[in-house]
């Protein structure tokens, strides 16, 4: 081989290994990238419809007699396009309440108590729609009951559930009440059908804070949109897609420095210093094709919604605190598909329905006029298909 072939040999294979190193740092770049989304109150106020993110709305007045009184302390679990599922939690009646589509109630799961087939607290729900089996996770156990209320079994844990979830393969993703004087500490177990564990996912938060005393509890909630599942961590800037047994980035959250730190959310005393000028841990909730986020800051309330095909805030609005104690239903979009309705408040999102819940009893004389309700009758429900 000549001096000049060996020298053109030589750039030859340079360029190659040059070229494949781009390839292989590109590839890499494009697998890291994922959308952030901006959550500031500073933020240019955006407003909408609800005309202009559904595409239809359902009113449910959920049915009212004395077997299916929901309390103060209450919270709308599930709902499709078969059954309504209702926790009513009050000190003196932990019970879930089961309704058809239509609010026409249907049976009641009452089994608070000590024995073995009953629970003392309802911590989280899971309705199992293709067996019809609802889950009540209860500090280190789960109670299992079908749709009459007839105990199924019950299923043991070493450690207490944060709260309950069930991926597609029919395993069970629990949450860990997170302790933050622990190093290397699990965040979420993946379990088997019959509660044994599977693997562990470790904490992406890499505080360990042991000098203070933490007075509140926080652990994330698998969240589940497009068929997928997904993981936020309180104090941890991003979503995670849970893939298998393993975590995947899927988007961020940049909340502009204006966060709780780890250290300010877990101690009663920090948290009060910081409530009215840090925003705390949020909880988002993911639909199909768009995100809902609430939160708190110093002296309003805060909606944002984050549209995933454009990438961007397609509402932010402020609301005060002092607006909010003369007319708390104005929290919310413009309800402008029922005409004469309080503002559309999400309060469970799934898949590619929205549901708002409204208490009668802040309802106008002539709004309860309109729903045909009473004061003290069962929240109504307005169900709103999302847009494609």
């Amino acid at each position: 081989m000549t001096q000049s072939t060996n020298f053109t040999f030589k750039v030859l294979l340079y360029l190659i290994v040059c070229f494949f190193t781009l390839l292989n740092c590109t590839e890499k770049s494009k697998q890291e990238t994922f959308p952030t989304i901006h959550i500031d109150p500073d933020m240019e106020p955006k407003e909408a419809d609800l005309s202009e993110l559904a595409t239809e709305i359902k009113v449910v007045p959920l049915e009212t007699n004395l077997a299916c009184l929901i309390g103060g302390w209450s919270h709308l679990e599930y709902v499709d396009e078969k059954y309504i599922i209702y926790r009513s939690s009050s000190k003196s009646d932990k019970a879930l309440l089961i309704f058809n589509s239509q609010g026409g109630f249907l049976n009641k799961i009452d089994a608070y108590g000590e024995g073995p087939e009953e629970y003392t607290s309802i911590e989280s729900v899971l309705f199992d729609s293709d067996k019809e089996l609802i889950y009540i996770s209860d500090h280190r156990k789960v109670q299992v009951y079908n749709m009459k209320g007839n105990f199924i079994k019950s299923l043991k844990t070493s450690f207490p559930i944060g709260g309950l979830y069930q991926n597609h393969d029919g395993q069970f993703l629990v949450p860990v009440q997170q302790i933050y004087a622990e190093s290397n500490r699990d965040m979420l177990h993946i379990m088997d059908a019959e509660m044994q564990l599977v693997k562990s996912i470790k904490s992406r938060n890499p505080e360990v804070i042991s000098d203070i005393q933490q007075g509140y509890r926080y652990h994330g909630d698998p969240i589940e949109a497009n068929n997928q599942f997904f993981y936020k961590e309180p104090f941890v800037d991003t979503l995670y897609e849970i893939r298998g047994t393993g975590l995947k980035p899927y988007m961020k959250f940049d909340l502009n420095g204006k966060g709780f730190s780890t250290r300010d959310g877990i101690n009663p005393e920090n948290y009060q210093q910081n409530a009215k000028r840090k925003i705390p841990p949020i909880g988002p909730k993911v639909g199909d094709n768009l995100i809902f986020i609430q939160y708190t800051y110093i002296d309003a309330e805060y909606l944002s919604i984050y549209d995933k095909a454009s990438q961007k805030n397609i509402f932010h609005k402020k609301f005060l605190f002092t607006s909010l104690e003369n007319n708390p239903l104005s929290l919310g979009i413009n309800n402008d598909l029922v005409e004469g309705s309080p503002a559309f408040l999400p309060k469970y999102v799934k898949d590619n329905i929205m549901v708002s819940v409204v208490e009668p009893g802040n309802l106008t004389k002539d709004q309860r006029a309109m729903f045909k309700v009473k004061r003290e009758d069962n929240p109504i429900l307005l169900i709103a298909t999302i847009k494609d």
